[in-house]
């Protein structure tokens, strides 16, 4: 999932420009500092570009994205439309796992694009056929395929997930009783499953009921393979993080009154789910790589090793909140 990272309550319009850090949480050092400028320069969550991270800034009428590297240096730089789905659902655009596209859906069109970065070179790829559909998931595959979930905003329990191969060929199917408002579903980095909350259906005064299990889906056939049990009534998930190698599923069960939450692991190999860590300073999972997570609480983060259940905290951790893992790197972006 590519999109702002909404942990911060950031977005694109309004408020101070914050300044951006890199820290190397291996060394507990500070390695640079992207000053603060008239535009807010916002992280954003994705794509998985080995030590590259990207930001995105409204410039007056046009949308900026850029790629900078692991010290924070601007690499590229790329003009955007400024269509307005992005001020409403920010994760409703996504960058190709090789960062040459980017795909966007247009909630005024109703229509799904696809742009050459380098050429600007602008496509429709997928129409909505209802008026009323809405974007629910857009993601990338490694291969190159897209993965599209259209909802009905009068039916949203009941979106179709579309897989849409880099020739066009479109593949469907819908499914029933699964929520998929932004971030409870999620694509895992190897590109073969889809992790998405079952059960989730509207309450007529109540607003959202909680969900009771994690569903994984297969990508190939779009079938559910694994219902994962996860919350009691009065809880709700409200994070899930894929680790790097896809190996596990970590996400956040959280009370619907107060603070704090429990984070559970799923092994995709052992079929097992375990708590990890619990209590009212948990705050969310910034990322993860290879086989380590990373869990933030209020006063900082720490990593956990599924494999070996093992815990390290971060050395000297900066104040400011940790909001973007680079690829491929031990470094966070943190923003004040």
């Amino acid at each position: 999932m590519f999109g702002y990272f909404l942990g911060t309550g950031c977005g694109l319009v309004g408020g101070t420009s914050p300044d951006l850090r890199i820290f190397d949480y291996k060394d507990g050092k500070v390695v640079a500092t992207i000053p603060a400028k008239k535009y807010r320069e916002i992280p954003c969550d994705g794509p998985l570009v080995q030590g590259f991270f990207f930001t995105m800034t409204r410039e007056g009428g046009e949308l900026v994205l850029r790629k900078r590297d692991k010290d924070g240096n601007e690499a590229h730089r790329y003009k955007l439309p400024l269509f307005s789905s992005v001020f409403h659902d920010p994760h409703l655009f996504s960058v190709s796992r090789d960062g040459k596209k980017i795909a966007y859906w247009s909630s005024d069109e109703r229509d799904l694009h696809v742009r050459d970065l380098e050429s600007a070179n602008d496509r429709i790829v997928f129409s909505g056929r209802n008026p009323e559909a809405s974007c629910d998931l857009l993601d990338w595959t490694p291969g190159g395929r897209l993965i599209v979930a259209i909802g009905d905003e009068n039916d949203v329990d009941r979106p179709t997930v579309h897989m849409i191969a880099p020739n066009g060929d479109v593949k469907s199917r819908e499914f029933k009783g699964i929520e998929t408002m932004y971030p409870y579903m999620c694509v895992s980095p190897d590109g073969q499953w889809i992790c998405a909350i079952l059960d989730r259906v509207p309450a007529l005064t109540q607003g959202w009921t909680p969900g009771d299990q994690v569903a994984l889906i297969d990508l190939e056939t779009l079938t559910i393979k694994h219902k994962i049990p996860h919350s009691k009534a009065d809880q709700s998930i409200y994070v899930i993080r894929w680790a790097a190698n896809s190996k596990a599923v970590s996400f956040i069960v959280k009370p619907d009154a107060g603070h704090g939450g429990d984070v559970f692991i799923y092994d995709m190999g052992k079929k097992l789910m375990k708590k990890i860590i619990g209590g009212p300073e948990i705050g969310g999972i910034i990322g993860s790589v290879s086989n380590e997570i990373m869990v933030s609480e209020k006063e900082g983060f720490r990593l956990y090793d599924y494999i070996d259940a093992t815990w390290t905290d971060a050395k000297h951790q900066p104040d400011g909140v940790a909001v973007r893992w680079i690829p491929g790197t031990t470094r966070l972006v943190i923003i004040d």
